[in-house]
């Protein structure tokens, strides 16, 4: 039964109709307009002298440029597809008309065009800017953004054989431009025809000696890239492993402060969006981590229905499991979909609130839910999005929603957000307020309101 699935896949994979020109043909003019204009390309700077004296993007920076670079990529692989599915009908002189070829050709050179222009105008803006070459390289897997994309289009740019197949695509449509323009009176391909008007006159401005150029750049970017990433691999294993051998340091027989009566009676208070910061008085990680509250989870909700519960309707947030989960928490294995229970198996926490509106909340719980599966940080880097650290996950759901605007640090060279960062922030009515607080000592007790706020103050 398996072979005969295989055999009848394979039959259809090969007996798939080829598209026609004239399906090329729109597949061409849909997707154009969605290439990110030249104001969206140089929005990638997004005031790029501040970006530059910051040493990153914050959050909703991170997530535009991503945004832009990820549409590009795919009408990048769009108008690649279609200069690939008319190859074979380009070259086929014996079989095929010429007005077939040559409306293949005026397709998939229009389509070349729209590649060079939109590369040369991503690479001029990026190239130089560190940070934003390094942040495009980084990938994302909530975008399907492989690492090294940037890169990837710089080297195709500027590639010897690229620029030499283009400029003889470019030399070919001067010499056959009546051809060309009799096209513009079949209706199929008159919007190609337009379009390659503009993307032909472009392409007069593109020269040997500025891609010749453009190469020895990108040797010089691709060395430069080599030698820090090398770099930055070895130091990530080193963080790496002494992050996660430091980590699993606990006393096994050591019972938690916590009880399951606290945990029922906290619940209960708790609501949405809500940031858990917690302390484990045992942890070895407690020696290297800055002050007493060294971590912080995102609550989402209760998993039941009523007040206090949240409930996605799209993406990977489920609380209707028989054991829901409602937490979001980056701890060494990555960022995962947590129970309350083991987010609060711990000796003491404090509970603070965004003050936010309730779509406001929903939005940033989106937003933070979109980043679950990425690995841990060991190096503690807010300059970079595929990996996060517990504070992160509030970070990046959250900055930028209703006014809320955090702050980072340089610490150790790096940008960063404590836990307790975020406790100022409440105990200062700075965006979140102070909900509830247990310990520091277990025979402190669970309390709430202004009583939890005046002990976190004194606590650290």
């Amino acid at each position: 039964m398996q072979d005969d699935h295989v055999a009848e896949t394979t039959f259809f994979a090969l007996h798939m109709p080829e598209p026609t020109v004239t399906e090329i043909a729109r597949t061409l003019l849909a997707v154009a307009p969605l290439l990110p204009t030249v104001e969206e390309l140089r929005g990638l700077g997004i005031d790029a002298q501040r970006v530059k004296r910051r040493g990153y993007l914050d959050a909703v920076e991170d997530e535009q440029v991503l945004g832009v670079f990820a549409r590009y990529l795919e009408v990048r692989a769009a108008l690649a597809e279609a200069i690939s599915d008319l190859e074979p009908l380009l070259w086929n002189i014996k079989e095929g008309s010429r007005e077939e070829r040559i409306s293949a050709f005026v397709i998939a050179y229009t389509a070349a065009c729209l590649l060079m222009r939109s590369s040369e105008m991503l690479i001029s803006l990026v190239a130089d800017n560190r940070i934003l070459h390094e942040k495009l390289d980084q990938g994302d897997p909530r975008l399907g953004l492989p690492r090294k994309q940037f890169t990837t289009v710089y080297r195709s740019r500027t590639s010897p054989y690229n620029y030499m197949r283009f400029d003889l695509g470019r030399r070919f449509a001067t010499a056959n431009l009546d051809e060309i323009e009799a096209l513009s009176s079949r209706e199929s391909l008159a919007g190609v025809v337009e379009l390659f008007r503009r993307e032909h006159a472009v392409a007069a401005g593109f020269s040997k000696a500025k891609s010749l150029l453009g190469g020895l750049r990108y040797r010089a970017h691709s060395w430069t890239r080599r030698r820090r990433s090398s770099v930055k691999q070895v130091t990530f294993a080193l963080f790496e492993l002494g992050g996660r051998s430091v980590s699993s340091l606990r006393n096994p027989l050591r019972r938690k402060a916590v009880t399951e009566k606290i945990k029922i009676a906290v619940e209960a208070a708790m609501s949405p969006g809500d940031v858990l910061v917690t302390r484990h008085a045992d942890a070895a990680t407690n020696l290297f981590l800055p002050g007493f509250w060294p971590h912080a989870a995102l609550y989402l909700g209760s998993g039941k229905t009523g007040a206090g519960s949240m409930k996605l309707e799209e993406g990977p947030l489920s609380l209707s499991e028989p054991e829901p989960v409602q937490v979001l928490e980056a701890l060494r294995d990555g960022v995962k979909f947590r129970t309350l229970k083991t987010t609060l198996a711990v000796d003491c926490f404090a509970v603070i609130r965004p003050q936010l509106a309730e779509l406001e909340i929903t939005e940033a719980l989106a937003r933070a839910a979109t980043h679950a599966g990425k690995g841990y940080d060991f190096e503690f880097d807010f300059g970079r999005s595929d990996r996060l650290v517990c504070t992160e996950v509030i970070y990046r759901g959250f900055h930028g929603i209703g006014g809320l605007d955090f702050v980072l640090t340089e610490r150790g060279g790096r940008p960063t957000l404590t836990a307790e960062d975020l406790l100022d922030m409440a105990i200062e009515a700075r965006g979140f307020e102070v909900v509830a607080l247990f310990g520091p000592e277990e025979k402190d007790g669970l309390v709430f309101g202004a009583p939890a706020r005046e002990r976190l103050a004194a606590s650290y």
